[in-house]
Order: C-alpha cells, then sequence, then structure tokens
C-alpha cells in the first residue's frame, strides 16, 4: 500500500498521481540502491577477502543480495499504466550482471583452506586442512596482512599439487617446504630476493631428491634462479 505523502491519500500501486490533492507520487529507488550496494560490497570482497573461506563467504553475500535487490526492484517496476520505474530496470540489469559475474567467480575459484600463522603486521603459511586444487596460487595476503612465508614443511608430501605460484610477498620459503611432492611440475616465485632455504630437499619430487623435473619459474638473477642452478632444476625466466 502506499499513502500520498502531501495529504496521507491512499494511493493503489499503479497510480502515481493523487486522486485528492494531485502531488506525484515518486518513484521507488530502493532496488536501486540496493543494487549499487551490491556492487560496492563486492569490492572489499576481492580485495580484503583473500582467504579463501572469507572469499567465498563474501561471494555468496553478494549474490543473496542481489537476489533480493531483484525481487525489490520487480516490485518497484510498474510505476503507472504506460511506463516502467527507469531506476527499478537499471537496478535489475545491474543486479542481474552482478549476479552472473559473481556466479561465474564462484564456480570458476579453487576453494581450499590454508592454516597459517597470523602475526601482528604478517602472515605465515603452515599448511593445509583438506584436498588441494591441482594449480594453487597461494594468497598474497590474509585477513588484511601480507603473506610473508611459507614455514617449515607446510606442502612436504602433499600429492595434491601440480603447481603452486607463490606471490612477491612471499619473502622466506622454509625448510622441505615443498619436499617430496611427487606429482609437483612448477613452482612460480615472484619477489626476486625470497630466501629459499639452502636446501635440495626443499622443493623437490620425491624422498632422495632423485628427481630434477620440477620447474622453477622466477625472475632473470633472482634468488629462485640461483636455487635452480644449484640444485639442477629447469629454469624458465618471467618476462
Amino acid at each position: 500500500m502506499y499513502y500520498c505523502k502531501n495529504c496521507g491519500q491512499l494511493l493503489h500501486e499503479d497510480e502515481m498521481i493523487c486522486s485528492q490533492c494531485g502531488v506525484k507520487r515518486k518513484q521507488e529507488i530502493a532496488g536501486f540502491i540496493i543494487a549499487i550496494l551490491s556492487v560496492l560490497f563486492a569490492v572489499p570482497c576481492f580485495w580484503f577477502f583473500e582467504d579463501s573461506r572469507n572469499f567465498t563467504l563474501g561471494i555468496i553475500i553478494v549474490m543473496v543480495v542481489s537476489v533480493a535487490g531483484i525481487i525489490v526492484c520487480l516490485k518497484e517496476r510498474r510505476t503507472d499504466s504506460d511506463r516502467k520505474n527507469p531506476f527499478a530496470i537499471a537496478g535489475i540489469i545491474i543486479l542481474i550482471l552482478n549476479l552472473i559475474f559473481n556466479g561465474y567467480i564462484l564456480l570458476t575459484s579453487d576453494s581450499y583452506k590454508v592454516t597459517y600463522d597470523l602475526y601482528e603486521d604478517h602472515v605465515e603459511i603452515s599448511g593445509y586442512e583438506e584436498e588441494l586444487p591441482k594449480n594453487v596460487s597461494l594468497p598474497s595476503k590474509i585477513q588484511g596482512h601480507p603473506v610473508t612465508a611459507i614455514e617449515d614443511s607446510a606442502f612436504a608430501e602433499c600429492s595434491d599439487i601440480t603447481s603452486v605460484t607463490l606471490s612477491e610477498n612471499v619473502t622466506v620459503i622454509g625448510k622441505c617446504a615443498f619436499y617430496a611432492c611427487p606429482n609437483l611440475q612448477k613452482i612460480t616465485i615472484k619477489n626476486p630476493n625470497c630466501t629459499i632455504y639452502d636446501a635440495e630437499s626443499t622443493i623437490s619430487k620425491d624422498a632422495d631428491n632423485s628427481s630434477k623435473s620440477i620447474k622453477i619459474c622466477g625472475y632473470s638473477g633472482s634468488t629462485a634462479q640461483a636455487y635452480a642452478s644449484k640444485y639442477n632444476l629447469p629454469f624458465e625466466a618471467l618476462d
């Protein structure tokens, strides 16, 4: 039900002009506001919710809000007998696009949980709690703090991963961090000055370090290249 804000007369849903005082009813814009807020809320999901669980939760919240906004917009869409509420139509378009985009992100993103130690100004990844996807890009930040280290034995004997990408925030790769990972084929180290524990077992496919097929990707002149050269691992330079 709608009431004229000027005289209090009850108006029908599609009645835009009050029959009693002649004042035009304002178009409803609540759905449009919800559409804008849902898009704005999606931004921190990508920038701050880089821990996989929080990221997925954030995307789901955005999608639920989008569905609610579409319902509100559909109720507001009809304003009189010969035209439709442009704000409601714009809101529906924005919300549907937002829903499609976030649904795609949710379906195509890898969902996994790493364990970590949270310090005052940084995070160190200590391992994982569930099955990992084949291709893992470890987050550059968790709870707003940079991920700066892969702790000792964090992914030791992990048979799930075939490739791993470490961000430029990672400054330390600990002892046996990727020891005896039988299916690991490539590791990308984006920090050219990353300290890699100086042992053949830090990045290896088997317990005796006999396999030399893991490709190390990094920048020319980096510590990653020096590690690959010392332990006879193939190296690929990043552009």
